[in-house]
């Protein structure tokens, strides 16, 4: 932030990720432009600092006003949060910002901020100028008198003015966004004012053409939004009275339950589909499941009966094609361990046979060998 410092009137190419050297070349310009100046003897422009009260807006003719508002005055602006961009049909930057600072306008209205881009440039240069560019956001046009106090020499330059109209921030608006949301956590703005009314006009009319299509959902939506964006205004009074209403309305009540039923079950019915496409059936089935058990009455759930018939089929044959398998598998795999059984038997039995000769020669050689032995003793004693 650059609160307490005394403001050099340029653009800031430092806040905006420009490179040191290029604000030294500007601050020279700066330098020269103001040498120059004190040698024609035109007049110097007064320096200004942040925290100090903010010079008057004025302007000769005023473009994007609310309807029934000519100009914008001090009373119109007093307590809320002013963004005053100073511009040039011929700056390229300013043309470049329009699309960020219309959406950063329309972003903040709400919370009592207002955008007032101003030129000491002419009706003539100003009017065409907004028409071809689809400029929204309010302008200022002969705002010489700005100009001069804000001590304004290069464009493009923006304030922040506080709900006090004390000077809070200057800078490049491309970088504003943040500051905005700063002051506004830091030192909220004391009123919505004109443009958040009729901003919430709008949005009112929209919600009551909905409430009266008897799309019921949509229009609570809006109505609700109304009430907690725009809080303040006496378009979300009348937006909380009827919501209070239609929440008090049985009738209307079981419309929104049964639109509310029927979004969310065509939700999961979309879903499904998708996962069906994408050969995710077992997701599939589980989102038909959901759509049959919780909204069986709805069109989503006859659809859902019928589109999860063939997928149960095929996975019913699909698990009997496993069943089978698995069936082969085990049939297999009892057959292999029979056969490993029957070898490991035989060969048991083949080993044991082998067993049993062996011993069968080894005691017919055990006799020979005794009788041997006895033929021997006999002829000895002989």
């Amino acid at each position: 932030m650059n609160r307490g410092k005394t403001h050099r009137p340029m653009v800031r190419n430092s806040e905006v990720g420009g490179a040191e050297i290029e604000e030294m070349l500007m601050k020279a310009r700066a330098l020269l432009l103001g040498i120059g100046l004190a040698l024609v003897g035109a007049p110097a422009f007064a320096q200004i600092n942040l925290g100090e009260k903010a010079p008057k807006i004025e302007a000769d003719a005023w473009y994007n006003l609310p309807k029934g508002m000519k100009a914008v005055s001090a009373s119109d602006i007093k307590g809320q949060i002013i963004v005053a961009e100073f511009w040039q049909t011929t700056c390229m930057s300013c043309q470049r910002s329009i699309p960020s600072l219309t959406a950063t306008q329309k972003k903040f209205q709400a919370k009592g901020v207002i955008f007032l881009a101003l030129t000491d440039e002419g009706e003539s240069k100003v009017a065409p100028y907004i028409e071809k560019n689809k400029v929204s956001f309010i302008v200022g046009a002969g705002a010489k008198r700005a100009v001069r106090d804000f001590a304004i020499k290069d464009c493009h330059t923006a304030f922040i003015i506080d709900a006090d109209g004390k000077l809070y921030w200057t800078g490049h608006p491309a970088v504003i966004e943040t500051e905005l949301t700063k002051l506004i956590m830091d030192k909220p703005p004391k009123n919505k004012g004109f443009l958040a009314g009729a901003a919430a006009g709008d949005v009112y009319k929209k919600a009551e053409k909905l409430d009266k299509e008897r799309k019921y959902v949509e229009a609570m939506e809006e109505y609700e939004a109304l009430a907690k964006e725009y809080k303040g205004t006496k378009e979300a009074e009348k937006a909380a009275a009827r919501l209070k209403e239609m929440k008090g309305n049985s009738k209307i009540m079981e419309i929104v339950r049964q639109a509310k039923a029927d979004k969310e079950a065509n939700g999961w019915l979309e879903v499904a589909r998708v996962c069906v496409q994408y050969g995710d059936k077992e997701d599939a089935v589980k989102y038909y499941d959901r759509i049959i058990k919780k909204y069986a009455e709805t069109n989503a759930g006859r659809y859902a009966r019928e589109e999860i018939a063939p997928l149960k089929k095929k996975s019913k044959v699909a698990d009997d094609e496993d069943d089978d398998n698995k069936a082969d598998k085990a049939k297999d795999k009892k057959d292999k361990v029979k056969a490993k059984k029957d070898k490991d038997e035989d060969e048991d039995k083949a080993k044991k046979s082998e067993e049993e000769e062996e011993e069968e020669e080894d005691s017919g050689k055990a006799k020979d060998k005794d009788k041997g032995a006895d033929e021997e003793e006999e002829e000895e004693e002989e």
